[in-house]
């Protein structure tokens, strides 16, 4: 197996199992924050009553193995309100804390696959230096200069590479078809408008409070501003489609550079 071929198919591997463990921890925690939001919400609920005019608001305290009353917890009203307002604030965070986790799970999907674009572009062009070729110039000071930090490709390629990181997904993607030969525009398996909207939502999270930028409402049917809903369903939508464009990615750059492993 050539260096390049072990490079690439590490890569993916790394990023199937992160991404496949990202789904598996937001599945679990879902089941963990749910639960403890509806008990939060139940516990509200069997003590908010209506207190008396006058006199303390009083709950019986049973023991849980005689079933019998043991002692008496005692409210002033003042006491109990600030109780109630204590538990309301405790609910309500707990309700937002489904949403927040599929927000954090969207960014770190979009984490991984940024990560593994730029590994498996460096990988490919560090193999083959040819691939460099453009009407950048340098002067001979930064020559120089990288030459005395190490090599000169290896600078070049970083430099290619934080500017291909930094470009929009179709940017990318026509980098990757344009000079790199392999095309995931035209590929069933990859949808650019769908990477393209995933990538405006991960950056109204990370940047806009989870609310709609100017960017994102012109591509969905929403105001700027507005609060953007997460669901469990479209969360998972999204992740597998990123999972889905970064093994093509994968595979696509294998079965170019790598045909003879990659076909045996």
């Amino acid at each position: 197996m050539s260096t390049l071929s072990r490079t690439i198919a590490r890569a993916g591997l790394a990023y199937s199992e992160s991404a496949y463990g990202l789904n598996l921890f937001v599945r679990e925690s879902l089941k963990g924050v749910v639960a403890a939001a509806e008990q939060s919400a139940e516990i509200w609920r069997k003590i908010e009553i209506t207190p008396p005019d006058d006199g303390n608001v009083e709950f019986p305290v049973y023991d849980p193995n005689l079933g019998i009353q043991i002692d008496t917890l005692s409210f002033t009203k003042d006491e109990y309100n600030t109780l109630l307002l204590n538990m309301e604030i405790a609910h309500s965070a707990r309700s937002t804390h489904p949403e927040v986790l599929l927000q954090m799970s969207l960014t770190h999907a979009c984490a991984l696959w940024d990560a593994l674009f730029s590994d498996v572009i460096r990988a490919t062009i560090l193999s083959m230096p040819q691939h460099l070729k453009s009407k950048e110039t340098m002067t001979w000071d930064e020559i120089i200069e990288h030459q005395l930090r190490g090599s000169l490709v290896e600078v070049l390629v970083e430099r290619r590479v934080r500017k291909i990181a930094y470009s929009g997904v179709r940017e990318q993607l026509t980098y990757v078809r344009d000079r790199l030969g392999v095309d995931l525009i035209s590929s069933s398996k990859v949808d650019v408008g769908a990477l393209e909207i995933i990538r405006l939502k991960r950056n109204a999270v990370a940047h806009n409070g989870a609310r709609v930028t100017n960017e994102y409402a012109v591509r969905v049917d929403l105001l700027v501003g507005q609060p953007i809903v997460f669901t469990e369903e479209s969360a998972a939508a999204e992740r597998e489609h990123l999972h889905a464009s970064g093994m093509a990615l994968v595979e696509g750059l294998l079965a170019k550079y790598c045909p003879e492993e990659w076909n045996a």
